[in-house]
């Protein structure tokens, strides 16, 4: 198949059924080479392997740029009506993918990445001195990216908010430390370093990577199920049983300041929610958090004021039963999402307490970065703890 975008005709084949998932090759191939896979993946996907420009069946161009694929991949999914795809790149379809996570931070639902990198220093020198034979022998444009591009800034990585896994194979042609620092600057991202693999052994006409996409495949469409059954409403009078039935938890009251009470009465969740109810909105939302149709915890955030007015403090907690679900960093996705659109705001921090490690992972996986940790700024029980400085900045 073919479709025109971004000015370049671009070849691409469709198989299977399902959510979509789009494959993008390395330098110099073609969709070709995830032909042991694609039977695989859909049979339970709609999977898209393109050819990029200048390579395979699709147009030939003067000259190669990862920004221009960049586009026409975003274009191809807008000219598909795709709805929140999954990406997976290889070597040149990694740094398309990850510029495309950059440029267009809501396209995509997961993006999986192999053999990428940041810029030509990534590549093993060796490698990148055989680039340079080849190029001075040929003149290829595909040698001439690969030496000159990409040039993406490292803090760019930190635009990047949905589920990443990182690939690379231990005997890659991209340095080690590369790959880990990409995956270090994405919020939430998973890393495998793949023994004995090279940079395309695992990938080309491999069948092998199947099994290290799968399992984070399969997480994504979990979370998702997850998220589709919570939600983010204004607390009801009745919901103070629940909140009473689910706040009345020593290890709630252990991740949170002293004004949370503990034992939790029955009348402390009957004051929390008039309190919540009676606010005014014009620098607050208090939350609750609702499963199934009940109230099972709280999530709230609080315009600073004076030097601080650009600034809001997020706080939350969630009942015992529904943690480990996701839910509570899709909460936080969805109160950010509404503070940075309602409120003049640059900066959304949290301060959970530095054991408090299920807290923190769900801030790191909505966005958040660690900006210090406060030592033993907490006081609780009669014991001093550290805290931690968690932000997400626009």
């Amino acid at each position: 198949m073919n479709i025109t975008v971004n000015h370049v005709q671009i070849h691409y084949e469709k198989s299977g059924e399902g959510p979509p998932i789009l494959l993008l090759h390395g330098n110099g191939e073609s969709g070709q080479i995830f032909d042991q896979i694609v039977p695989k993946l859909s049979r339970e996907h709609t999977v898209f392997a393109l050819d990029s420009r200048g390579h395979g069946c699709s147009q030939r161009v003067n000259s190669l740029s990862y920004f221009d694929m960049m586009e026409d991949t975003a274009q191809f999914i807008l000219a598909l009506g795709l709805k929140k795809p999954l990406l997976y790149g290889f070597s040149d379809g990694g740094i398309i993918g990850l510029l495309l996570a950059i440029h267009y931070p809501d396209m995509l639902s997961g993006l999986m990445i192999s053999g990428a990198n940041l810029d030509p220093s990534g590549l093993k020198p060796t490698f990148r001195m055989t680039g340079k034979f080849m190029y001075l022998l040929t003149r290829s444009p595909n040698w001439k990216l690969m030496l000159t591009q990409p040039r993406i800034p490292v803090k760019d990585l930190q635009k990047i908010k949905i589920p990443t896994l990182v690939l690379a194979g231990q005997r890659d042609l991209i340095q080690k430390k590369h790959t880990l620092s990409i995956a270090a600057n994405i919020a939430g991202s998973k890393c495998m370093i793949l023994p004995g693999e090279s940079h395309g052994s695992y990938v080309v006409h491999s069948e092998k990577l199947y099994a290290s996409i799968v399992p984070f495949i399969k997480n994504i469409k979990k979370q998702e199920r997850v998220r589709m059954n919570f939600s983010l409403r204004r607390w009801k009078p009745q919901d103070a049983d629940s909140i009473y039935r689910l706040a009345n938890n020593p290890k709630i009251a252990a991740n949170l300041r002293d004004i949370f009470p503990h034992p939790y009465a029955l009348e402390d969740a009957e004051q929390y929610i008039i309190s919540c109810m009676q606010s005014s909105e014009e620098k607050q939302l208090c939350y609750a958090i609702e499963v199934d149709g009940a109230a099972v915890g709280s999530i709230g955030l609080l315009v600073k004021d004076d030097v601080y007015r650009k600034s809001a403090e997020l706080g939350y907690w969630l009942g015992e039963p529904y943690w480990g679900r996701g839910i509570m960093t899709g909460a936080i996705r969805q109160i950010c999402e509404e503070a940075f659109s309602r409120y003049d705001l640059v900066r959304i921090f949290a301060e959970p307490y530095a054991y408090n490690t299920g807290s923190r992972r769900a801030l790191e996986k909505a966005g958040f970065r660690l900006e210090g940790i406060l030592k033993k700024s907490v006081y609780k029980n009669g014991e001093f703890y550290d805290s931690c400085i968690y932000a997400q900045v626009r």
